[in-house]
C-alpha cells in the first residue's frame, strides 16, 4: 500500500498548539527527602514560528489544555512551513481534512 500524505494549509487561529514543559530542578533546590519524580509536567500555549518547521505535532482528543496530558493522541502531523507574513501553517497529514477539532 502507497502512503500518500496530504498538504495542509491552516491559518494561525484555526490552530491551538502547547508544548509540555518537564521541571528540571536539581535535588540541591528541593526540600530534603523530596525527590522531582511527584513534580508534574506543565504544558503551555506557543505560536507558530519558523523555527517548528519538520517539528511532529499530535493531534489531541481533548480541547482543553489542562485535559491534554491524560488525553489520547488522535495522530500526528508533520510541519513543513511556517508563513508569518501570511499567518499560516502547512501541515503534512495521512488523513485528508479537515482534521479533528
Amino acid at each position: 500500500v502507497p502512503l500518500s500524505p496530504h498538504s495542509i494549509v491552516l491559518p494561525f487561529d484555526e490552530l491551538q498548539i502547547y508544548e509540555v514543559i518537564e521541571s528540571d530542578i536539581p535535588a540541591s533546590l528541593l526540600p530534603i527527602g523530596e525527590t522531582a519524580e511527584g513534580i508534574k509536567p506543565s504544558v503551555s500555549k506557543i505560536s507558530p514560528s519558523p523555527q517548528m518547521i519538520t517539528h511532529i505535532l499530535s493531534v489531541s482528543s481533548t480541547s482543553e489544555p489542562d485535559e491534554i496530558l491524560s488525553s489520547s493522541v488522535m495522530g500526528f502531523l508533520c510541519v513543513t512551513d511556517v508563513s508569518v507574513e501570511k499567518s499560516e501553517v502547512t501541515l503534512l497529514s495521512p488523513q485528508l481534512p479537515p482534521l479533528p477539532k
